[in-house]
């Protein structure tokens, strides 16, 4: 089992609540509801934003693509190892606040040099305030 020390975890900055507005588009940790991403900042890799992916172990995901992720940090060495696009790294990319695998950053030379892939199942939208 792959276990990494919180020495390794890069981006480790505080959210930043400015970087969420309250829009409909929104996308939030499944686990716990903190503000991940939105998805207007879905970017198209290789012609998609939406990848279907099995990883050396036989386990699929459905892999969504951002330019950014402020609720992401990304953990680890970034490793070219089984990688789902071809020039680029990855480091596994969990909740800021509750530290669950939301999925991968990819980092390389092309362009765009940095974009995360999220695993579908692991974002929800923002629930709506006013419910209850």
């Amino acid at each position: 089992m792959l276990q990494i020390s919180p020495d390794n975890k890069v981006d480790a900055k505080p959210f930043d609540a400015k970087t969420f507005d309250g829009s409909e588009d929104a996308l939030v940790c499944a686990q716990c509801h903190t503000f991940v991403t939105r998805k207007a900042w879905s970017v198209n890799i290789g012609g998609r934003a939406q990848h279907f992916c099995v990883n050396p172990h036989g386990i699929e995901f459905q892999v969504l693509s951002f330019s950014d992720a402020p609720g992401a940090l990304a953990n680890g060495r970034a490793t070219t190892e089984a990688t789902w696009f071809a020039g680029y790294a990855w480091r596994l990319a969990v909740c800021g606040a509750c530290d669950v695998h939301l999925g991968w950053r990819f980092e390389g030379a092309n362009s765009p040099s940095r974009f995360f892939g999220l695993i579908h199942e692991a974002l929800v939208d923002q629930p709506d305030v006013g419910e209850g």
